[in-house]
This record gives C-alpha cells, structure tokens and sequence, in this order.
C-alpha cells in the first residue's frame, strides 16, 4: 500500500475511534457492575467478564484528571478485583512518551491518543489492538453518531475507543461585536471588513498564539480552504498529492497571514504566546476571535457564555464554502493485554465516559447518541458547531492531517516568512520537501 493510501485511511479510523468511544456506551446501556461480594466484574449485559484480579496502567491526558479521579473510585469500590493505575500527563510530555515507549515495547496497558497522523502510528505499527469485531458484538454502530464511524476507519477496521470529539469554527467576542454594531459576516468581504473594523477600534482581531505547532495552522487550514477548496485542500493536507511548492492558493494563504500579521490583525507577540496564553487573552477581552470549540471547556471554567458567539468562515471563491475542521481523542489497547485486562478496559473506558455524575463530565464534548447536552448556558455554542458539521462537512484539523515533522516546518516557514526571513515561494517550498522527505522515509 503506498503512503497515501495508508494515511488516508488511518485519519478516517483514528477519527472514527475518537467519536465511535464517546459513543462506545451510554448511562442507561454501559454501566459496570459486580455480582456478590468476591469481586467479579460483570458487563453491561450482566455477562461474567473475571472472578481474577486485574490490573491495568493508563496515561491518559491531564485535563482528564477529575472525571477520572472519580470515575476510577467509583469503579474499583464496585470491583474490588480490579486495578487502575492513571498517569495524568500533558499533550506534549504524553504524545513523546508514547513515541517512545512504542519504539522501546513499553506502552502501557491503554493509553490516549489522536485522530490523523498522530495516531495513525499505532495501528500502522502494530501497537494497537483491532477492535471492529467487538464493535459489531456491542452494537457501536447503534451507539455512535454515523460521522465518528466513519471517522475512526482504518483500511475499514476500528482501533480506537473514543473519548471526545472536538469541531472548530470561529467563535467570537459577541459583546465586542455588538458594541460596535458588527454583524457575524457571510461573504468573505464581510469577513475582512469585520477585521478592518476591529482594528479601527483598537481591537486585536485574531487571538491565535502561534508556539505550540496547532493554533497558527487552525487559522492557515480555514484560510487555505478558503482560497483552495475543498478539493484541493484534500490533496495538498489529507492525500498528499498536491504541491505545495507550485500551488497559487497555498501562497495566497501565506500572503494573507503575512498581510494579517503587518496589519497588527494578531496579538503582539503572538509568535511566542501559546495557544493557552491567546486563549487566555481572549477571555479577558483583549481580542475578538479564533478558532475553537471547546465550549465544554468554557463552561466548566464559568466562563460567561452570553459574550460568546459562532459563525462559519465564509469562503473567497463564489458559490464555495469552507468546511468545519475537527479532531478527535481516543484510547488505544496495548496488544500484549490479556483476554481479562482487554474485557475490563473496555468496560470501564464505557463506565466512565457515559456517566455523567463524574466530576469534569462537563469538560468532554458528548457524542454518544444515548447523552444529550447539560442544560447549561453555553451549550447552544456547541449545538450551532455541530449543526455547522452537517451543513458545510468536515475536515481533519491542520495538525492531525499533517505529519508532526511536517506541521512543525510549516511553523517555522510561515514565522521566517512573516518576518521577512525569506520570500513566500521558499516558505510554500519548505514544506513540500518536508512531505516529500517524510514520504521517502516512511514508503
């Protein structure tokens, strides 16, 4: 199979493990229990699953702490034959850990990973377990909403459990906007003369912080296919069959950021904020939008969610529209676990995730069919990017689709470039050897 073929494949699969797991199980269909007091562990179907004790070790990202602090807890007092072992790391820390231990055969007994490139790796390489028939025996295709199946294939096989599903458009300051009388715009026009406006009026437009390889190349990704298309996108981001070094749009997309970033439309200093860092000055108003979703997020940090709004990047080409990127989490299973330790993660990944009075259920971005959305201010923000899914479709986020390598040389072009370090046909063609190289090496 060449490269393509398999990459293609493993981005549908990461991300339809990502949302098929957030769908793996509802409250009312996939909670755990025990029989007796011996400390079995029983399914959700109340089938036995062990009467042995089971021990399983986890990294799982940081910000997951609190829901499965609780979750564990909960769990292990109902089955006392059972261990949890959870290391709570951070994005970058878990994603080199990860390289690592799989390099050196020591990945823990499951452990969180991404949708595109990122966790391509795993199923490429062996290192994680095929779950598609027990996906067919549990009836995922029932739990699951249809676009996280048909997100997490790979070469038609699912090897993910899906955590969360997360969508982008671009969410604004609406208090700003409406201050000065700005209307969410549908032409791209509108668009730049929303920019235009806030300027004026000593508003930052972007909140984008460019150290941390993701939140820069969410703004080019939207901007790029608002130039290129749809279809070109896809081949230059997902199929790796474009050339970035000859194609117009892919120049178009840095001539805009550059011509962005000299007309002060970015924070000061953006190229060394963190897309945490942005996040933050956007919270405090000193900026007017970027591009997210965690709405979740938001509203678990009390965020006062009547400032906030949404509205889908319109296009530059007439008659076209940009589509909503995305990426998902999911949970990955060793292949060296026993029959007991694969039975019992499964069932407690399910036990967690779709029960909702763990603390920090609010943080995940709910995707299984059976939940609905907290009745909480706030949620309506989420409901109007999903139903921006349906209407305008999906693409993989910048940073999932393209190889790490790849997506990090595309930061430091498009900063030497913005800086006048050099011109804009050497930046386009710093990426194209980076893909070039990274095809060659992985053929």
């Amino acid at each position: 199979m060449t490269v393509f073929g398999k990459r293609l494949s493993v981005v549908l699969l990461v991300m339809i493990s990502v949302m098929s797991f957030v769908f793996a199980g509802g409250a009312n269909e996939s909670s755990a229990s025990s029989e007796g007091g011996g400390g079995t562990v029983t399914s959700v179907t109340g089938n036995l699953i062990t009467d042995e004790k089971v021990e399983l070790e986890v990294w799982m990202i940081n910000d997951r702490e609190a829901h499965f602090t609780a979750a564990i807890d909960a769990y292990t007092k109902e089955h006392p034959n059972v261990s949890i072992e959870m290391s709570y790391l951070d994005t970058n820390t878990l994603k080199n850990n990860e390289m690592a231990a799989a390099a050196s055969n020591t990945l823990p007994d499951a452990y969180y990973s991404y949708s595109g490139t990122i966790g391509a790796y795993y199923p490429e390489n062996g290192y994680a377990i095929d779950l598609t028939d027990y996906a067919a025996e549990h009836n995922w295709s029932e739990k699951f909403l249809a676009p996280a199946l048909t997100l997490t294939s790979w070469n038609g096989r699912i090897y993910g459990l899906p955590m969360t599903y997360n969508t982008f458009d671009i969410m604004y300051r609406q208090d700003i906007f409406q201050e000065l009388g700005l209307e969410e715009p549908t032409t791209w026009d509108e668009f730049e003369n929303c920019l235009a406006v806030l300027k004026e009026n000593g508003i930052t437009p972007w909140a984008v912080g460019a150290n941390g390889n993701w939140d820069l190349q969410r703004v080019f990704s939207l901007v790029l296919e608002a130039f290129a298309g749809s279809e070109v996108n896809d081949e230059l981001c997902v199929e790796w069959t474009g050339d970035w070094s000859t194609n117009e749009a892919v120049k178009a997309a840095f001539e805009k950021i550059k011509e962005w970033y000299e007309k002060g439309y970015f924070l000061e200093g953006f190229l060394i904020l963190t897309p945490n860092d942005a996040r933050n000055l956007w919270y405090q108003g000193q900026a007017a939008m970027r591009v997210d979703g965690f709405v979740w997020n938001m509203i678990s940090n009390d965020r006062d969610m009547s400032q906030y709004g949404v509205f889908h990047l319109p296009s530059a080409i007439d008659g076209q529209t940009t589509r909503c990127s995305t990426y998902n989490t999911c949970v990955m299973l060793n292949p060296e676990l026993t029959d007991d330790q694969f039975a019992v993660a499964l069932d407690f990944f399910e036990y967690a995730l779709m029960n909702p009075e763990f603390d920090g259920y609010k943080s995940y971005p709910v995707a299984y069919k059976a939940v609905t959305h907290p009745d909480v201010e706030g949620f309506e923000l989420l409901e109007e990017i999903l139903a921006d899914n349906d209407t305008y479709g999906t693409m993989p986020t910048f940073d999932t689709a393209l190889p790490t390598e790849v997506h990090a040389r595309f930061s430091s072009a498009m900063e030497m470039y913005i800086t006048g370090s050099i011109d804009v046909d050497e930046a386009a063609a710093m990426v194209q050897a980076s893909l070039e190289n990274y095809i060659s090496e992985n053929s």
